[in-house]
């Protein structure tokens, strides 16, 4: 979470800076006379050992071209310890890859009933493969996802769901996935499924103590169409928690509801993110208002979006972004759903 008064999971995007203490030369000996074989000699074995290096990183690389998905689960199922800890690692950021290309139709038709059946040979004490399997059923809007990832996180809830002091969340709810926690990777995965099964969970996690999983679970909600879901976020939406009515609002706006209008509007205050450890992920969010409440047509916003050009903290990218929203063609629609971050996003 984003506040000053409570933890966070965003890590600052600021580099450490070390500083380096130049010594001045003191006076020694006289550097050694070049020349001799001792250069030659070590040069040798030296060019050997690097082109053996080469060699072995380019086979490397060309033996990792030809990797994917396929060779990866099998690895996982038939590997040793150390291949199974690359394996599952290389399954998820192979299947990632293929979804941002949109290629997953590549994989074999019957790739998810295989990923499930390896989901359930695997046990809750492996959660980071059993995590990576739910993500990849759930990139692939398996049938045979629902059921696995509500049981993991069912196995998550009550072994003390294995939650970061930091819990690895979002300010609005998206879950980081270098983390591999099968409670809230969990939630990542009904929130991009959208599968009406997942309320029950997602209804009780509203409840949970844990602000970030009632954040990430509204937010999760907004996939998940229907009257049942909407009611869910109208509660949400009295939440004491900041992050949880922001994450309410935003998940109403993506059924279409105006209901968290107000909500939305507060998040154009650039004010209201004060506290927030990362100013880029302040920006972000108040981007994602913009475009939630473009997405409702919501006019009562102008203002506000007027009062942002204005503001000389306003990064240059957000500046752009108000001005396509002040310079919207009504008779064209709005159409600004496109940048409302959406399930999994």
């Amino acid at each position: 979470m984003e506040t000053a008064d409570t933890h966070s999971s965003e890590d600052s995007l600021a580099p450490d800076l070390e500083t380096f203490r130049l010594e001045e030369p003191g006076e020694g000996p006289p550097p050694a006379p070049r020349g001799g074989l001792l250069g030659p000699l070590f040069l040798v074995p030296l060019g050997l050992v690097l082109a053996a290096v080469l060699l072995y990183g380019f086979m490397t690389w060309m033996m990792a071209e030809d990797r994917g998905p396929v060779e990866y689960l099998d690895d996982l199922v038939a590997g040793g310890v150390n291949e199974r800890n690359q394996a599952f690692y290389g399954l998820l950021t192979s299947m990632q890859e293929l979804e941002s290309d949109g290629r997953l139709a590549e994989l074999p038709e019957d790739f998810d009933r295989r990923l499930a059946a390896v989901f359930d040979q695997t046990g809750p004490e492996d959660a980071r493969v059993r995590t990576a399997l739910a993500l990849c059923l759930t990139m692939m809007h398996s049938d045979l996802a629902l059921d696995r990832v509500l049981r993991m996180i069912e196995e998550a809830r009550t072994g003390g769901g294995e939650v970061e002091p930091s819990t690895p969340l979002e300010s609005l709810g998206l879950v980081e996935i270098q983390h591999l926690n099968p409670l809230t990777n969990g939630i990542l995965c009904l929130g991009r499924l959208g599968d009406p099964g997942g309320l029950p969970v997602l209804g009780e996690l509203l409840e949970d103590p844990d602000r970030g999983l009632r954040a990430a679970s509204a937010w999760a909600l907004g996939a998940v169409p229907g009257e049942a879901s909407r009611r869910l976020l109208y509660a949400a939406l009295e939440d004491a928690d900041r992050e949880v009515r922001r994450n309410a609002a935003l998940a109403l706006a993506r059924q279409g509801d105006r209901g968290g209008l107000a909500v939305l509007l507060g998040m154009l205050n650039p004010d209201s993110y004060e506290g927030y450890r990362d100013p880029t992920s302040a920006w972000e969010h108040l981007g994602y208002a913009l475009f939630a409440l473009a997405s409702l047509g919501a006019e009562e916003a102008e203002p506000r979006v007027r009062a942002l050009l204005e503001d000389d903290r306003v990064p240059p990218a957000l500046l752009s972004l108000a001005m396509r929203w002040l310079d919207r063609d009504p008779k064209a629609g709005w159409g600004a759903a496109e940048g409302l971050p959406a399930a999994g996003s």
